[in-house]
């Protein structure tokens, strides 16, 4: 029997759509580090280059849900790489307005349009892809395409570290334009889609109950990962380390993700209990493994364990993006898997918050045994609540 992988290496336009989303994607991997020191370059004020990073992450994620619902009604390669043309623009001028030490408005304001025309791509990416695929490979691909996400977000920061410290740190954003013009490219080999038709007379992506329980898992998950991201430099400093070198933790944890999704997508098939109830203890899993970073006392103990916390990132990212697919009807899939993917940006971005609000009252520990708390409890209260519908169901 061969390896779901191994089929899908064969399908030619699975290939093109690896190479077309993992190419659209280093804009947003490189855009935190890339703005900051861009943003540095340009008004000599780290302060401002957070604001550049702050402000993009904003702009994707409020503008991301009504972006997936235009794709939704397009021909779809068209309406990407109308989106994605419209992003590389933008993207020339933040270029342009860096190297000519531009005023900070100027450079917010061709911040916010580079991450909000493209911010529906996403979305409209992961609802072709059971398309491209065939349903019999929807699973794996899904799966496959979490650990590939892992390895696209270790690599793009480091593009723009070899910039900074080559003596171009605007390059980080040059490399963005670079990337999103190769996407651009790359989405002209795959075939036309027209628009997947009027949009049912079932609930909105907005209403649709498994839908909802998608996005709230994804704010949970945005948030406990995010809070292990923000909160380990804080961490390694109670530990009396340097915290330079939560960065080489971080790369750990983006590789044992992407083994992880690479062993899960391979065995589901194997294990027991729905694909719901699978995402649910991947979920309390995740809040579990995040307790021995808030309990670690040294940084080997501190590394290992987040090595462990990444083993369920990119399974629980796979399983959350294929259960959504089967969630709602192909006319609004863009908008849902664009509404999830904000989710995930706010999650992540209360995490931050959180952090900031929490870390003098009780401590990093403390922070990070929130968030693993509230993994947990999301978990719990997700799966009462599929089990009281279930129970309801079968009462009618």
């Amino acid at each position: 029997m061969r390896l779901p992988y191994a089929e899908l290496a064969g399908n030619v336009r699975w290939r093109r759509w690896t190479v077309a989303t993992g190419l659209s994607r280093v804009a947003i991997a490189a855009a935190p580090l890339a703005l900051v020191l861009g943003g540095h370059y340009a008004t000599g004020s780290y302060a401002a280059g957070a604001v550049l990073a702050g402000v993009y992450a904003f702009a994707e994620a409020l503008a991301a849900p009504w972006q997936g619902r235009r794709l939704d009604r397009a021909e779809t390669r068209a309406g990407l790489t109308g989106a994605l043309g419209g992003g590389a623009a933008a993207l020339a001028g933040l270029l342009a307005g860096m190297l000519a030490h531009a005023a900070l408005p100027w450079l917010i304001a061709a911040t916010i349009a580079a991450a909000a025309i493209p911010s529906g791509v996403q979305g409209g990416l992961r609802a072709w892809l059971p398309e491209l695929t065939g349903p019999g490979h929807a699973q794996a691909a899904f799966a496959l395409d979490a650990s590939l996400l892992e390895i696209e977000w270790l690599s793009a920061p480091a593009l723009v570290a070899v910039a900074a410290l080559a003596g171009a740190p605007y390059l980080g954003v040059g490399a963005m334009l670079a990337a999103t013009i190769a996407a651009l490219a790359a989405l002209r080999l795959l075939p036309r889609r027209p628009p997947a038709g009027p949009s049912p007379q079932g609930p909105s992506p907005w209403r649709n109950r498994p839908a909802r329980r998608a996005y709230l898992v994804s704010a949970s998950f945005g948030y406990t990962e995010g809070t292990i991201t923000v909160g380990l430099a804080p961490l390694l400093a109670v530990l009396h380390s340097r915290p330079g070198y939560a960065g080489l933790i971080l790369v750990g944890l983006s590789a044992s993700s992407a083994v992880g999704g690479f062993a899960f997508g391979a065995l589901r098939r194997r294990l027991p209990g729905s694909g719901e109830r699978q995402a649910d203890v991947l979920l309390a899993g995740l809040g579990l493994l995040a307790l021995p970073v808030a309990l670690a006392s040294s940084l080997p103990a501190a590394a290992a364990a987040v090595a462990a916390f990444g083993l369920l990132i990119a399974p629980l990212n796979g399983l959350r993006t294929q259960l959504l697919s089967q969630a709602v009807p192909p006319a609004q899939r863009a908008q849902a898997f664009s509404i999830m993917y904000a989710a995930m940006g706010a999650g992540f971005g209360l995490s931050g918050l959180a952090t900031g609000t929490l870390l003098g009252s009780v401590g990093i520990r403390g922070v990070i045994t929130t968030a693993a708390a509230t993994a947990i409890l999301t978990a719990v209260t997700a799966g009462l609540a599929r089990g009281r519908q279930h129970t309801a169901g079968s009462v009618r």
